[in-house]
């Protein structure tokens, strides 16, 4: 890591401590985490699967697919499912459950071009599919997983 990162991420830490600003719920915080560290490892978790079935590949572009589909998540699937509409209050785990299996089928549809356009070699669309499906398969779960200990506490 370059010193220059390391220091906006010590910022982006300990200013809103030494501001004694209100963002130490622990909802917010692990908002935050998501945001800014979660997705970029969910794509490089993608990204490794896709180099195991050897095809070469953009791993900013499997970042970037994750962010956006992230972003349209929460303006858009989020308020869907959740109990005030706005993201905020105390979900039911059928709520929730419902919730993220439209998130994974809006995200495999949304983050599909994205994956196409990383690749490198083009030739051929179907040789994506399983690798594709097994990354946000895997990556999914996982979050399911995480989240659902977060509703369940």
């Amino acid at each position: 890591m370059k010193r220059e990162q390391f220091v906006w991420i010590l910022l982006l830490v300990f200013i809103p401590t030494a501001l004694l600003a209100n963002a130490g719920s622990p909802m917010i915080w692990f908002s935050v985490v998501h945001l800014l560290i979660l997705n970029a490892i969910i794509g490089l978790i993608e990204s490794s699967i896709f180099r195991w079935h050897e095809l070469p590949h953009r791993v900013s572009m499997i970042i970037i697919a994750n962010y956006i589909s992230m972003i349209i998540g929460f303006y858009f699937i989020v308020p869907l499912f959740s109990p005030n509409g706005d993201g905020h209050g105390q979900y039911s785990v059928l709520r929730f459950v419902t919730g993220m299996i439209v998130s994974y089928l809006a995200t495999t549809l949304i983050e599909f071009p994205f994956f196409y356009f990383a690749l490198k070699d083009k030739q051929n669309v179907k040789i994506i599919f399983k690798p594709f499906l097994i990354a946000n398969t895997i990556t999914n779960i996982g979050m399911i997983i995480i989240y659902l200990a977060i509703i369940a506490a």
